[in-house]
C-alpha cells in the first residue's frame, strides 16, 4: 500500500494494524493535508455484520464535532475495501503519559509505582475529555471503553478520545438503528484511532477494559452514560495516584473488586492532591450508579470550579514566591506557611460566603422573574431555567430555607417505575420535541427531580415493546406498563384502566395510536367491505325508518358512484394520501371496519380515557401545548402522526385533523370527539354528536380493542346525553337589581385614554389594521388593541369587541392572520 494513491489520498507509511483495522498515514492530495486511513481488514469486507458496523461506525462518529474527539473526514472504500479518513494526531497517549511520569522519566517497569500528574495537568486535561464524553452523551452514546490508552494527549496538550469500535448508541438511538438494519446491538460511533498502539481492538473482544469496568458492565446489565462516568473515575484515580484503582492477578480478582471493594483513598497514595479531587474521583467510582454523577455535564461542572479554585490559590502563592531573597529565613518560611494557610482558610470562607451570598441574593429572585415569565408567556423553558438556577443554588446553600422553597416551586421529586422492572427512561420536554432525549436510568428511579413541564417519556426493555407517553412533573409519580414484544396489537397503544364518575372501574385496554388511515381502510374495501352484511352488525335507521342493508349501502358512496367514503374516486383515494386519515366517512361504516378489524369504535368514556381527559395532567395549561402540536386551524387533514400532539399514553392525532366516531348513542345521532383541523380547539375536550349518516369530510374514527369485555361496565355502551358545559345562551338573566350590584365593581373613573397608533398596516385589501394603545383604568398600564378598518365603507363604525377565550394562547398571534 505504500505510495499507492487511493482516491485523493496517498499512503505514505504504516502506524498500526489489528483484526478490526489497519491504520496508514496518507496525504489528502486535494486539502494539503495528512490524515489517517483506517482499512476495514480484507477478511472482514466480505462480512455484512462487519461491513454495516464500519460504516455506521465512521456516519455516528462524524455527528461528534468536537474538539476533544478525533475528527472523521471521510469515508471510501478501495478495490472493495472500505476505508475511513480521519485526522492524523500527533503525541502520545496518556497511558503513555502516566507510565512515563511527571518527570519525563522512561517508562517504568511492570509493577514499579508510577508518578501523579501535576494537579493542573490533570485537571485540564480532566475537563477536556468530561466536556468530549458530555457531547457523546447529548448524542446518545455511550463509548464503554474510556481508559488511558484511548484517550491521546497531542504535542500541544489537547485531549482526544479515541477508539469508539466499543461504542453503544442508548436505547432510544439504538432502537431506532435496529428498525433500519435489523441488527441486534448498533454500536460503533467512532474510529479505533489510536495510533500509537500496535493493536486495535479485536473482533469477538470483551466488551470493555476489565480494569476500567463499571459494576454494571461487569455483570452485562442495561448500560446508561454513567457506566463511562465510573471509567472515567477510574482514568482520573490513576492520574491522580499513579495507580489503577481495582488490581488483581487475574480477571476475576479485578472484577471482584469493581463489585465488592473499595480502593485505597486517592490522598493515602498522594498526599499532596487537594481533598475536593478525591471526592470527585470517589463519587464517579460508586457502585450504585445512582450515587454517581448523574451526568457527565454534572461531572465536568465541579471538575471547572476546583481548576479556577485550584489556578486562585496557585496565583496568590506565586506572589509570594517570586521574592528569592525572603526564603534565607527559616522563620520567614514559618511565617510563610502560616501566612498561606491564613490566605487559603480565607479565600475558601470567602468563596463559601460568596456562592452563599450569590444563592440567597440573585439566584432565588432570579427564579421568581423566570416563573413569572414561565407563567405570563407559557414559555415552559423557563421554568427549566429556573431549576437549573435553583439547583445551582442548593448544591451552594443545601440547608437555607428560601433557597430550598425556590427549588421546590419550580420542579418536583419524583419516582419513576415501571412494570416489569428494569427499563431503561427517557424523557424530552414536551415543547421542545426535537430536543436530545435525556436520560433518568432504569426503573424504579428514585428521587428525580424535574422542573415544573409537561414531558415526553420513552421506557425501553429488552424483550418488551417500548412504550411511549406524555406527564408533567406536578401529575405526580410515573409509572407505565411494558408489554411483551408481540403482545400489543400493531399501531396500538395500551391504555390503563380507571375509574369512570358514575360509571366504575374500566379495565386496561387498546387503541389505535393513530387514526385509521386510507390504506388501511382500502384493506377493507379490497376485501369486499361494502359487499359483505357480516360486517354491517348494527340497524340502520333513517329518518325515523329502518332500512334494509341493500337500501341502506345505497348512500355509502364516493363522489364517482362506487362504494367507499365521500373523499374518494372510483373506489380509491387521491392518490399521495395512503397516510392520511380516511374521511368522509359515517358511523356506519366506521363501525363496519372496526368490526373487520376484529376491533370496536371507543365508547366515549374509553376515548376520553385515552386522551386523558380525567387526569391531573389536563390542567389548564396542557390544553394549549397539545393546541400547538396538534393540527387545528390548518387547511385539512394532515398524514397521522406528522403533527406531535401526543397524549397521556402515546394516542397521537387525538386532538384536531380529524373529528373521531366514537360508539355511543347521543340524542341527535352518535358521538363524535376531537375536533377537526377546522374546529375550535376547544372541541378536543368538548363531546359533539352528528346523525350516523353524516359523511362529512371532517369525519374520521380510530379503533380500540378491549382485553376483557365482560368487565366493561355495561352502562359505558348504553345511549348518552352530551356532558359539556352548560349553554349559557338559554340561561335566565338577574334581576335589575343584582346587575347594578355586578355593573359597580366595573365602575372607573373617566379619565383622558391618550390614545398613541403604534403600528398601521395597510397591506389587505379589505380592511387597515391599527395598533394602537391607551392608559387603562388602573395601575397606570397601557391596554393594547387591534383595530380593524373597513376600506369599503366609511364611518362612523359600529365597533364589534372580540376578545378571544383561554384557548387563544395556543393559537397565532394576529400578526400572523
Amino acid at each position: 500500500m505504500i505510495g499507492k494513491t487511493i482516491s485523493h489520498y496517498r499512503i505514505l507509511e504504516k502506524l498500526g494494524g489489528g483484526g478490526m483495522g489497519v491504520v496508514y498515514k496518507a496525504e489528502d492530495t486535494k486539502l494539503k493535508r495528512t490524515v489517517a486511513l483506517k482499512f476495514l481488514p480484507e477478511e472482514l469486507s466480505k462480512d455484512r455484520q462487519a461491513l454495516e458496523r464500519f460504516q455506521r461506525e465512521a456516519q455516528a462518529a462524524s455527528a461528534l464535532n468536537h474538539p476533544n474527539i478525533c475528527t472523521i473526514h471521510d469515508i471510501d472504500e478501495h478495490e472493495s475495501q472500505p476505508f475511513i479518513a480521519m485526522e492524523l494526531l500527533e503525541g502520545q497517549t496518556l497511558k503513555h503519559l502516566v507510565d512515563v511520569g511527571a518527570r519525563g522519566a522512561r517508562p517504568t517497569d511492570q509493577g514499579e509505582p508510577r508518578s501523579p500528574l501535576p494537579i493542573d495537568t490533570l485537571l485540564d486535561l480532566a475537563i477536556q475529555i468530561a466536556d468530549a464524553l458530555d457531547a457523546a452523551h447529548a448524542k446518545g452514546i455511550i463509548h464503554r471503553d474510556i481508559k488511558p490508552a484511548n484517550i491521546f494527549i497531542t504535542t500541544r496538550g489537547q485531549a482526544k478520545i479515541l477508539d469508539f469500535g466499543l461504542a453503544k448508541l442508548t436505547p432510544s438511538v439504538a432502537a431506532a438503528s435496529r428498525r433500519r438494519t435489523g441488527d441486534e446491538d448498533i454500536a460503533a460511533t467512532a474510529p479505533t484511532a489510536s495510533l500509537d498502539e500496535a493493536h486495535l481492538t479485536s473482533p469477538g473482544a470483551v466488551m470493555g477494559t476489565v480494569a476500567y469496568m463499571s459494576p454494571e458492565q461487569a455483570l452485562g446489565r442495561e448500560l446508561d452514560a454513567r457506566t463511562d462516568v465510573f471509567s472515567f473515575g477510574a482514568v482520573l484515580y490513576e492520574m491522580a495516584t499513579g495507580s489503577v484503582p481495582f488490581q488483581g492477578d487475574t480477571s476475576a480478582a479485578i472484577f471482584d473488586g469493581i463489585l465488592n471493594r473499595t480502593p485505597p483513598a486517592p490522598t493515602k497514595l498522594n498526599p499532596e492532591m487537594p481533598r475536593e479531587l478525591e471526592l470527585i474521583i470517589n463519587r464517579c467510582l460508586e457502585k450504585k450508579r445512582e450515587s454517581r454523577y448523574v451526568s457527565a455535564g454534572a461531572l465536568l461542572a465541579d471538575l471547572r470550579d476546583l481548576k479556577r479554585d485550584s489556578d486562585s490559590r496557585r496565583l496568590a502563592a506565586a506572589g509570594l514566591l517570586r521574592q528569592p531573597s525572603l526564603f534565607r529565613s527559616r522563620l520567614f518560611l514559618v511565617l510563610l506557611l502560616t501566612f498561606l494557610v491564613a490566605v487559603g482558610a480565607g479565600a475558601f470562607l470567602w468563596w463559601r460566603q460568596s456562592r452563599l451570598l450569590w444563592a440567597r441574593n440573585q439566584a432565588v429572585p432570579e427564579v421568581e422573574r423566570l416563573l413569572e415569565q414561565a407563567l405570563l408567556a407559557h414559555d415552559w423553558s423557563k421554568e427549566r431555567d429556573a431549576t437549573r438556577v435553583a439547583e445551582k443554588a442548593s448544591r451552594y446553600a443545601p440547608n437555607d430555607p428560601r433557597v430550598q422553597e425556590a427549588l421546590d416551586s419550580c420542579s418536583k421529586v419524583l419516582t419513576v417505575q415501571s412494570d416489569p422492572p428494569g427499563a431503561a427512561v427517557r424523557i424530552k420536554p414536551y415543547d421542545d420535541q426535537n430536543a436530545e432525549w435525556t436520560s433518568l436510568g432504569q426503573t424504579p428511579s428514585r428521587q428525580i427531580r424535574l422542573p415544573w413541564s409537561y414531558y415526553v417519556w420513552r421506557f425501553e426493555k429488552a424483550g418488551y415493546e417500548p412504550v411511549e407517553a406524555v406527564s408533567s412533573a406536578w401529575s405526580g409519580d410515573v409509572s407505565r406498563k411494558l408489554d411483551p414484544v408481540g403482545a400489543i396489537p400493531p399501531g396500538m397503544v395500551r391504555v390503563p384502566g380507571r375509574k369512570v364518575e358514575k360509571l366504575g372501574d374500566f379495565p386496561d385496554f387498546f387503541i389505535d395510536k393513530y387514526e385509521v388511515t386510507n390504506r388501511r381502510f382500502k384493506e377493507f374495501v379490497d376485501a369486499d367491505g361494502y359487499r359483505s352484511p357480516k360486517y354491517w352488525r348494527q340497524e340502520f335507521v333513517r329518518d325515523g325508518k329502518v332500512l334494509t342493508w341493500e337500501e341502506a349501502m345505497t348512500h355509502f358512496r364516493d363522489s364517482t358512484g362506487r362504494p367507499g367514503p365521500a373523499t374518494w374516486m372510483a373506489g380509491d383515494f387521491p392518490e399521495g394520501k395512503d397516510d392520511y386519515p380516511v374521511s368522509g366517512v359515517s358511523w356506519y361504516e366506521a363501525a363496519a371496519y372496526a368490526a373487520f378489524a376484529g376491533k370496536s369504535l371507543p365508547t366515549k368514556d374509553h376515548w376520553a380515557l385515552a386522551a386523558g381527559l380525567d387526569m391531573d395532567q389536563y390542567s389548564y395549561s396542557f390544553p394549549a401545548m397539545i393546541y400547538t402540536f396538534s393540527n387545528f386551524r390548518g387547511d385539512g387533514p394532515a398524514p397521522v402522526g406528522r403533527h406531535k400532539g401526543m397524549n397521556a399514553f402515546g394516542a397521537v392525532d387525538m386532538a384536531g385533523n380529524v373529528r373521531e366516531w366514537c360508539w355511543n348513542q347521543s340524542q341527535d345521532g352518535r358521538f363524535i370527539r376531537g375536533g377537526a383541523w377546522d374546529d375550535a380547539v376547544y372541541m378536543y375536550g368538548y363531546e359533539s354528536q352528528q346523525p350516523p349518516w353524516d359523511r362529512s369530510p371532517r369525519n374520521g374514527f380510530r379503533c380500540a380493542l378491549y382485553l376483557d369485555r365482560d368487565k366493561i361496565p355495561p352502562a359505558a355502551f348504553e345511549p348518552k346525553g352530551l356532558e359539556n358545559p352548560p349553554d349559557y345562551r338559554n340561561a335566565r338573566p338577574v334581576s335589575d337589581s343584582s346587575f347594578e350590584i355586578y355593573r359597580a365593581q366595573f365602575e372607573y373613573d373617566r379619565k383622558e385614554l391618550k390614545p398613541v397608533v403604534e403600528e398601521r398596516d395597510e397591506s389587505s385589501k379589505d380592511w387597515i389594521r391599527e395598533k394602537v394603545t391607551f392608559d387603562a383604568a388602573y395601575s397606570g398600564e397601557r391596554v393594547i388593541a387591534h383595530i380593524y378598518l373597513p376600506r369599503k365603507t366609511s364611518g362612523p363604525y359600529q365597533s364589534v369587541v372580540y376578545f378571544p377565550g383561554s384557548e387563544a394562547i395556543g393559537g397565532k398571534p394576529s400578526s400572523q392572520g
